[in-house]
C-alpha cells in the first residue's frame, strides 16, 4: 500500500510534489537527487535519507517553493544555517 506522503528531512511531503521536486531537479541537472526521489517514490517507500548534499540540492531549486513545499524549504534552511554556524 502506497503513503500518501513521503518524509524528506523529517517534513511529510505530499507524493504528487514529491514529483514536482524531481521535475525541478531534472532541470536542474541534479540527477542524482531526482533519481533517489523516483526511486522512492516508485518504491513507495515512506521516508527517504538525503545527504548533505542532496538536502543542499533541494534547497537550491526550493527557491520560492510552490504551495505544500515551503515547510521543507523552512527545515532544508534551518539546517543550512546551523550547519554553516558550526563550521561544517
Amino acid at each position: 500500500m502506497l503513503t500518501s506522503v513521503i518524509q524528506l528531512a523529517g517534513v511529510p511531503v505530499a507524493r504528487p510534489l514529491v514529483l514536482d521536486l524531481t521535475d525541478r531537479l531534472s532541470l536542474v541537472g541534479a540527477d542524482d537527487t531526482a533519481t533517489l526521489l523516483l526511486v522512492a517514490y516508485a518504491r513507495g517507500q515512506r521516508i527517504v535519507g538525503l545527504s548533505i548534499t542532496d538536502r543542499e540540492t533541494l534547497l537550491a531549486v526550493l527557491y520560492g517553493p510552490p504551495a505544500g513545499l515551503e515547510t521543507l524549504r523552512a527545515v532544508l534552511l534551518q539546517e543550512h544555517t546551523w550547519r554553516r554556524a558550526e563550521g561544517l
